[in-house]
């Protein structure tokens, strides 16, 4: 029963060590934390095949090399994360029009309009929705002016009202 592939000084093959932290960046994405990791890596280590299967006389997958693993997954996360908004746009546009034209094969006619309709609004073809701010019960808003030293405070008086009247 062969195990990974190993280097000369007992570390895995530079091709198994990234696959393993794809696999890991994989399991990030879905949401998996560190203690589901060990799990799967305990799981994989058992399975043949998979880039964690331990040969004869291996020992499991330290903690420490585990974190080694994760680190690694969340430094791509991280890296990956652009913050020019020039960019962004771009790319979220190209995805847009990428999963329009995938929808469209597929004749998926309805998603395609959703991934149209997306795109317009984030390039801004749409009119801003209006948005209409209302007091208590709908009545409008009550503003205090508060003197400065410019305009001190006048004291006028309110009109009349039915709780008011004699």
């Amino acid at each position: 029963m062969p195990g990974t592939k190993r280097t000369k000084k007992g570390r895995v093959d530079a091709t198994v060590a990234e696959a393993r932290v794809d696999e890991i960046l994989r399991l990030r994405l879905e949401g998996f934390e560190r203690r589901r990791i060990l799990q799967f890596i305990s799981q994989e280590e058992k399975r043949q095949g998979s880039n964690w299967v331990l040969g004869p006389g291996e020992d499991p997958m330290t903690s420490r090399m585990v974190h080694v693993y994760i680190s690694r997954a969340d430094a791509l996360i991280q890296s990956s994360h652009e913050k020019s908004r020039k960019v962004l746009l771009r790319r979220h546009l190209a995805q847009r029009r990428h999963l329009y034209a995938v929808a469209l094969a597929a004749g998926e006619n309805r998603t395609a309009l959703a991934c149209l309709r997306d795109e317009a609004e984030l390039i801004g073809l749409y009119p801003a929705d209006k948005v209409v701010h209302t007091g208590t019960g709908g009545r409008p808003i009550e503003f205090i002016v508060l003197p400065t030293k410019e305009e001190p405070c006048q004291i006028t008086n309110p009109s009349p009202t039915s709780s008011d009247a004699p």
